[in-house]
């Protein structure tokens, strides 16, 4: 069997470190709140979010770049054989609809 690394993004609902403790790679989602970027679960918790929606800040969301996917594969093929990804951001899979062949290399 092969050392596969799993690889989801923050929409599944795991945060990246809860993600660590489940051995689950997590890629933090970019919000957009009042014109700034955070990175879910990086540097913006669920309260502090939710928190600034209830506010009625100005909150959109992105996707995250494919420069971001592909460093994140690159990172886990440095210790990993392969990655089964699993997007749950519809976004990620339209920018880069050949990531299946991009990590089978």
């Amino acid at each position: 069997m092969s050392n596969t690394a799993i690889m989801t993004d923050s929409n599944c609902g795991i945060m990246p470190e809860e993600g660590r403790n489940l051995g689950i790679h997590v890629l933090p989602m970019p919000v957009i709140i009042d014109g700034q970027t955070y990175y879910e679960g990086i540097d913006i918790t669920l309260d502090e979010f939710f928190k600034r929606q209830t506010a009625g800040a100005d909150i959109t969301t992105s996707q995250p770049s494919p420069g971001d996917v592909e460093a994140m594969w690159t990172d886990l093929l440095r210790t990993y054989d392969e990655i089964l990804f699993i997007p749950m951001s519809g976004g990620i899979e339209q920018h880069m609809p050949d990531s299946g062949h991009a990590v089978r290399g």
